[in-house]
C-alpha cells in the first residue's frame, strides 16, 4: 500500500523533517505488534511506518478532542466525501469576516476549514490559499488507525509496559518550553517516566529538548541517549537540540548508560526525588 505521508494540515512540533533521524533509532519493527503514540499530535511516526508495517496496530491519541474529531470523521470514506463538499463551499464564499465567525466553530467542518486555510496559526491569509482536496480525500487510507482523546500521560499508564512486542513513542511537551518546570505536574509525570522506563520490556522512544536538566535525569535512570539532532524551528528561526532517548540499545548510540547497580540506582533515584 502507498499513501500520501504528509500532515493533514500544519501542526507545530511535527517530525516530519527529522524522519530519516528517527528511522535510524527505531527497534526491531517486524518484533512489534503495537505502536502508540499518547501525544499524536500529527502523528508522524504513524504516518511513516502505517503502510511498511500493515501487521501492526497503531494507536493515535491526543488531549484535543476537535483535533481527534477531525481525524476519526475524515477517516471514513462517506463523512471524508461530505465533508470535502462543505468545504469546497466554504472556500468558494470565504471573506476575513466569515473566516472569523467559522473560527468560534466547533464542528467537524469549520474546525478543519480553519486548519486547512489559516496554516498553523489559524490566521485568515494574506493571499489567497487554495486547499488541497487530493490530499484531504486521501487520509481514507488512515482508516485502521485507533485514533483516540484522553490525556497522554494516563494512556501510558494504561498501556502494558511489560509487553516486548509494543512500542511506545513520546513526543510530549519539552521542558525547556515550560518556565515553570517544578510547578508543572505534567513535568512531574515525565520524571515518573525518566525513573522507571529502563525496566519497563516494552519498547520506549522518547523525544526531548536538549538541555542539561533532561540530560542529567536520563543517563542517571540508565537510559540511552541514542541521538542529538540539531534542529531549526520553521517559525522562530531558533537553532535548538532534540535528544532521542530509549530504553534498548541502538546502532547509533551517542554515550553509554550509567551501569548502576540496583541498590545503588534506588538510592540515588531517592536522592534525585527529594531534589526534585
Amino acid at each position: 500500500m502507498s499513501l500520501n505521508t504528509k500532515p493533514l494540515f500544519s501542526y507545530a512540533g511535527n517530525k516530519d523533517k527529522e524522519w530519516d533521524e528517527i528511522d535510524e533509532v527505531l527497534p526491531d519493527l517486524t518484533q512489534i505488534t503495537t505502536v502508540v503514540e499518547p501525544f499524536g499530535g500529527s502523528f508522524s511516526l504513524t504516518r511513516h511506518l502505517y503502510s511498511e508495517y500493515p501487521e501492526i496496530k497503531f494507536t493515535v491519541n491526543d488531549n484535543d478532542e476537535q483535533l481527534i474529531s477531525v481525524y476519526n470523521t475524515m477517516k471514513d470514506p462517506e463523512l471524508n466525501e461530505t465533508v470535502i463538499s462543505e468545504l469546497q463551499q466554504l472556500e468558494a464564499t470565504i471573506t476575513k469576516k466569515k473566516y472569523d465567525e467559522i473560527k468560534k466553530k466547533t464542528d467537524v467542518t469549520n474546525s478543519l476549514f480553519c486548519r486547512l486555510y489559516g496554516g498553523m496559526h489559524g490566521q485568515f491569509p494574506l493571499k489567497q490559499k487554495c486547499i488541497n482536496y487530493e490530499k484531504v480525500a486521501s487520509f481514507t487510507d488512515y482508516g485502521e488507525i485507533n485514533f483516540t482523546c484522553e490525556d497522554g500521560y494516563e494512556m501510558i499508564d494504561q498501556c502494558c509496559k511489560d509487553d516486548p512486542q509494543l512500542f511506545l513513542f513520546l513526543d510530549p511537551p519539552y521542558v525547556g518550553m515550560c518556565n515553570r518546570f517544578y510547578n508543572n505536574p505534567l513535568h512531574y509525570k515525565l520524571f515518573d517516566i525518566l525513573k522507571n522506563a529502563r525496566h519497563w520490556k516494552c519498547k520506549l522512544l522518547l523525544i526531548l529538548d536538549d538541555n542539561p536538566l533532561t540530560e542529567t535525569f536520563c543517563k542517571h535512570f540508565g537510559l540511552n541517549i541514542a541521538k542529538v539532532v540539531p534542529i531549526k524551528y520553521q517559525y522562530s528561526k531558533i537553532n535548538a537540540h532534540h535528544i532521542y532517548v530509549t530504553n534498548y540499545l541502538t546502532s547509533l548510540e551517542l554515550e553509554q548508560p550509567s551501569e548502576l547497580d540496583q541498590s545503588s540506582e534506588e538510592e540515588q533515584s531517592e536522592e534525585l526525588i527529594a531534589e526534585f
